[in-house]
């Protein structure tokens, strides 16, 4: 298994803060923001993640290997799941792996399912209804309410054209957008209360992991509850 490393813009951002703080010269600034992440300098950090690139590389192309050569369908899956889930890996591996799956919608709906694909698309959209253009959005059919929750459902995944195409529907719980005094009781009135909107969506995602709207849309359930 692959020893975890700091991301480089992580370090980076470290040391411009050191830098800032106490004076330091750039060189000295990424040592000192080095050691404080336990290497022992700047140097040793860059030969640690060089080789955890190359170790994370070589996993992945015996991975590939592996499941090519594998026969059932059901170990391609477990072999897949059980690498994604044991090791973090960037967006555009994680398509690499997902490309073999793509002549089963089954097997492939199956992996994305079980890596951390879903809880990143929920954060995604989630934080897209806090912009101000999705805010207008849910103000439509709720004024003076915004996002609280957002679930996830009816998932489907596809490749096409070195893309993952993610298509599904969602059910976004909102709340009033004030603070409310809980103790005057017309804080408990329903029109307070928070409720449901739903909708569908489709977006691609490139090796890059940018992710692009295709289509989506958005609803009020009649009786304001989730169904």
């Amino acid at each position: 298994m692959m020893n975890h490393v700091v991301s480089p813009s992580f370090l980076k951002q470290k040391a411009r803060q050191l830098k800032k703080e106490k004076g330091l010269s750039q060189s000295e600034a990424l040592n000192e923001a080095s050691k404080q992440l336990d290497y022992s300098n700047y140097k040793n950090y860059l030969n640690v993640l060089k080789a955890n690139r190359e170790q994370s590389e070589n996993s992945k192309e015996v991975l590939l290997r592996t499941i090519s050569s594998e026969k059932i369908a059901s170990k391609k899956v477990d072999l897949a799941v059980s690498f994604l889930q044991s090791s973090k890996i960037p967006f555009r591996d994680l398509l690499d792996i997902l490309e073999l799956f793509k002549h089963s919608k089954k097997s492939l709906n199956s992996v994305c399912e079980k890596s951390t694909l879903k809880a990143e698309l929920q954060t995604y959209l989630f934080n897209d209804f806090l912009t101000d253009e999705s805010k207008d959005e849910i103000q439509m059919w709720e004024p003076y309410f915004v996002a609280k929750e957002i679930f996830l459902k009816n998932l489907i995944y596809e490749i096409k054209d070195d893309l993952l195409c993610v298509e599904g529907d969602y059910d976004l719980e909102i709340k009033f957008e004030y603070d409310l005094d809980e103790n005057e009781p017309e804080s408990k009135d329903d029109r307070f209360k928070d409720r449901w909107l739903f909708g569908s969506f489709e977006i691609t995602i490139d090796r890059n992991k940018k992710i692009t709207f295709v289509n989506s849309d958005i609803g009020q359930y009649a009786d304001g509850g989730r169904h």
